[in-house]
């Protein structure tokens, strides 16, 4: 809670971190077309099968989770600007960009192509049940 008293009105001085930011933000509350939705879908799907009322609370728990980060979002970069605080930085540079373009694009292509992922997993995870039960005693 400290941090957002110090930063607040980021937008203004800091226009690539905050799209970053949300994009990061976005994948953590399981937005669609993100790895973190299809993750979340998935272990909803399983868990649903064997208990309704475990699945309705993991899902109000992300729901809350998510309003916070939303609120957290706009409360950090949308606010009162400080400007005490905000001279002394700067915004993302050249480098840093290359470094979050990687993972962003990562997130995006497991988000809208997760069957080639999943088959990959589903096949090694086969594997290793299959030599598990072999290798038994």
């Amino acid at each position: 809670m400290r941090s957002f008293k110090y930063y607040s009105g980021l937008v203004h001085f800091y226009p690539l971190f905050t799209i970053i930011f949300l994009r990061f933000s976005l994948a953590n509350i399981s937005f669609p077309l993100t790895s973190s939705f299809v993750g979340e879908f998935y272990i909803f799907l399983g868990l649903i099968r064997f208990n309704f009322w475990a699945t309705v609370f993991a899902a109000t728990s992300i729901v809350l989770g998510a309003v916070y980060i939303l609120w957290a979002f706009n409360r950090i970069f949308f606010g009162n600007i400080n400007i005490i605080s905000i001279n002394t930085y700067k915004d993302i540079n050249k480098k840093e960009i290359a470094l979050f373009i990687i993972p962003i694009i990562f997130l995006a292509i497991i988000g809208i192509l997760p069957y080639y992922f999943i088959d990959t997993l589903f096949r090694d995870c086969i594997n290793l049940l299959e030599h598990a039960r072999l290798n038994r005693y």
